[in-house]
């Protein structure tokens, strides 16, 4: 397990592979650039198979269509860190969260 851990413990839950997230077939059928700016979960596995479902601030596309950004999370069980530039198909995502716009006052 990596220390220090810089989430808080609240944050963190064990699922059972038969609930984890799942690719959503749906979201592989957007435009990539619906997601610049925002956040896209996905699984990322160990080398001893260890799986964390985990959230990455999409900044970029590839040519090949793939979603480039950086990790969010603070990975336990994955060789990964956070801030970790990574490469995400559209076939992998799970979920999308979109900070709300903000308005202007008036």
């Amino acid at each position: 397990m990596k220390t220090p851990y810089k989430e808080p413990a609240s944050n963190i839950r064990a699922v059972h592979w038969k609930n984890a997230p799942k690719p959503d077939p749906q979201l592989a059928e957007r435009d990539p650039k619906e997601y610049l700016g925002a956040w896209i979960k996905k699984t990322f596995f160990g080398p001893d198979g260890a799986r964390e479902h985990m959230w990455v601030h999409v900044d970029g596309i590839t040519p090949e269509g793939h979603l480039t950004g950086l990790l969010d999370n603070t990975p336990m069980f994955t060789p990964f860190n956070c801030g970790d530039r990574v490469e995400c198909p559209l076939a992998v995502i799970e979920a999308v969260f979109r900070r709300p716009l903000m308005q202007p006052p008036g």
